[in-house]
Order: C-alpha cells, then structure tokens, then sequence
C-alpha cells in the first residue's frame, strides 16, 4: 500500500507559529490543510536552499572540492537559475552539463568511478553482446547491479537518507570506493568481463576487444591504435612510459611492424577464425592491463 496522511482539524494549531532568525522570524499564520505549503515556500525563498542543492550535484557530476571560485562562478549564479526557475532539476543540469567548466581540464578524470559506473562501464565500453530477449537482458542487467552492491553501491538500497558517503563524507569523498576489499573485486570483475565472461545460462556476457579495436581509425598502427584506446578508456592522456607498457603486453619485444603484419593479415580475412582468435588474444593482454591501471578507475 502508498503511505499517506490524514489532515484532523482538531489537532491542528491554530495560533501564529513564529519561525527562527534563519527564516527571518517568517510567521505562519493558520492555513488549515494548507498550512505546510506555506511553510514549504518560505524555506524555498532561502538562497541557501538553492544553493545546498546546486552543490550536491555538482558533488555527483563534476567534482567534490568547491572552492571559493566555483562557489562564486558556478554554483550561485546556477542556485538563482534553479530559484528563479522554480525550482526545476532539468534545466540546471543542462546548464551544468553542457558549460565549458563541465568539459574543464580540470573537471576530467577528478572522480573516481562509482561501482555502477565502473560494472555497466565495461559492458557499454566493450560493446558487450546483451540479449535482445527482454527477461535475459533483465537477469543480465540485474545480476551487474547485484554485483555493484558487493563493490558497496546498492543502487536502489542507499545506506541512509544522506546517501552515499562518497558525495558527503568529507576529507574522502569519492575515494570512499577503494579499499581493500573493493580494489580487488573491481580488478577481478575487469578481468572476467575480458578474458572469461559472465554465463548467464549459457548466455555469454564477454568483452571482444576486436569489435572495438576494428572500429577505431587506424588499428594497424600500434601507436595509434594505443592513443585512441587510451583516448576512449581514460579520462585524461597517459605518459609516454605508460604507453610503452601497454605495448608490451601486446608485442612483448617485439618490434611495431609486427603488429601491423598480423593486423593486417587478419583484417583482410576477418572471418577466419585462426587469425581472429590470435589477434583477439593478444588484444586482451593488452586491454587487461589498461583495464586494471588506476587510471581506469577515474572518470
């Protein structure tokens, strides 16, 4: 059943309440039934209410540290928008979302990733084949967001009304997400989604790194095929020394050229399951380590 209430006339005060120097001493006269809207406009009509929202989502979408600077530039002429705007969620985060702050240098690769993000991530990332059968897709989808509450991330299920503490909980805030129980298991969980997959009764919820690799500009180049992946895998570019890693999970050894042969000689038969299948494994080499570097974790 919907919880509800009940309005008895009996019971309700009827005197002038006088509300505290917060509300500016704001007296609420008797409304009867209508009484708590009252109320409910005079608490609007605080900026502070504005703006205690605004920076919640900014917190969610952009970054925990609001310094005086984002204070002034961001989250009070985005309060007066919300305020005057009646208090309308949508057209503030539009606003957010789409403002050069929101695409910043130093807006990117500042939050570490949620559990849903991280799980649901690989999966739209890597192109995952789900089922077009609604009721599997639906096992399918629950069954990551079941494994997002072992990451400390039950989505429907917050620890309390405040939330989760990483959007709260200072000094920590995002950081919150790793420990060391967590790290782990989103470790593992990324290598299970390259190298073994996820049976869901014989439905196989596993990353082809060639359905990605296939679809960048240039993959026969292994410099480039790198830049692009680090481009699409991670928030912010990597160092050179990085990069040099990552290619020798690929090519342990082994010089550029090599790659681009085998590339190439399989791109020109892709249907030849022989060629695929080496090329494949040695691409989830390669994306295994991307895919567990720190990096990885940000967004």
């Amino acid at each position: 059943t919907q919880p509800g209430s009940e309005f008895i006339t009996a019971l309700h005060d009827t005197t002038t309440k006088t509300l505290s120097n917060r509300f500016g001493n704001a007296q609420i006269t008797n409304a009867g039934v209508n009484e708590y809207s009252n109320v409910v406009d005079i608490i609007l009509q605080q900026d502070e209410v504005a703006k205690f929202i605004v920076r919640k989502l900014y917190r969610w979408f952009v970054y925990y540290d609001i310094t005086d600077d984002v204070e002034q530039d961001i989250i009070t002429p985005l309060a007066a928008q919300f305020r005057d705007g009646d208090y309308e969620i949508q057209p503030i985060i539009e606003t957010l979302l789409r403002s050069d702050h929101f695409f910043g240098e130093e807006a990117c690769g500042c939050m570490i990733k949620n559990p849903m993000d991280f799980a649901f991530g690989i999966v739209r990332q890597f192109k995952m084949d789900v089922p077009n059968e609604l009721a599997k897709r639906y096992e399918q989808q629950l069954a990551i967001g079941d494994y997002a509450g072992f990451l400390q991330m039950s989505y429907y299920y917050p620890p309390n009304v405040a939330g989760w503490k990483s959007y709260y909980q200072e000094p920590t805030f995002y950081q919150i997400w790793i420990n060391s129980v967590t790290l782990p298991q989103r470790i593992g969980y990324a290598y299970v989604a390259i190298n073994i997959g996820f049976d869901f009764d014989d439905d196989l919820l596993i990353a082809d790194p060639l359905l990605l690799v296939d679809s960048l500009d240039n993959p026969s180049d292994v410099n480039m095929m790198i830049d692009e992946l680090v481009a699409i895998l991670f928030p912010k570019p990597i160092t050179t020394t990085q990069k040099i890693f990552i290619k020798g999970a690929l090519i342990p050894g082994l010089p550029d050229f090599e790659w681009n042969v085998e590339y190439s000689e399989y791109n020109t038969d892709p249907t030849n399951e022989t060629l695929a299948s080496g090329v494949r494994s040695k691409l989830k080499n390669m994306i295994t380590v991307m895919v567990t570097m720190a990096e990885y974790q940000l967004m």
